[in-house]
């Protein structure tokens, strides 16, 4: 799997640094607006599940995430699964997802996150990414 990164204080990296729970270390988008982040395995993998974390302690906002497959190298996704999820700095924070799944032979997995679907000018977060093989 591969990340790329252009160095901010927030880097992708911090995705899969092994912090987890709320105050973990975090993925900040560099822009406003919906992001996506592409998964790209070396070789075909059977994914049973996959966990990840969010935590948003500063703006209320409700962040929609998608998840998309890919099992020929990135031509063609199918979306999986959608989720919704409302934060809010006077209630819920953090969110954490477990998702079990039998996925065979993906060489691809598309995570696309809508910051907000308000249309705010928010910013992107994600503190903690894996996939269970």
């Amino acid at each position: 799997m591969c990340l790329r990164d252009r160095g901010r204080k927030f880097p992708l990296d911090n995705i899969v640094d092994g912090s987890m729970g709320p105050g973990s270390s975090q993925w900040v988008a560099g822009t406003t607006g919906p992001q996506t982040l592409v998964f790209k395995f070396d070789a075909p993998q059977h994914i049973t599940g996959i966990v990840y974390e969010i935590e948003e302690k500063d703006v209320a906002r409700t962040q929609e995430v998608s998840f998309e497959v890919s099992s020929d190298s990135g031509a063609h996704f199918r979306e999986i699964l959608r989720h919704e999820y409302n934060f809010s700095p006077d209630g819920t924070t953090f969110q954490r997802e477990e998702l079990r799944l039998d996925l065979s032979r993906i060489t691809d997995l598309k995570m696309t996150i809508k910051p907000d679907k308000g249309n705010l000018n928010c910013l992107a977060k994600l503190n903690y990414f894996a996939c269970l093989a």
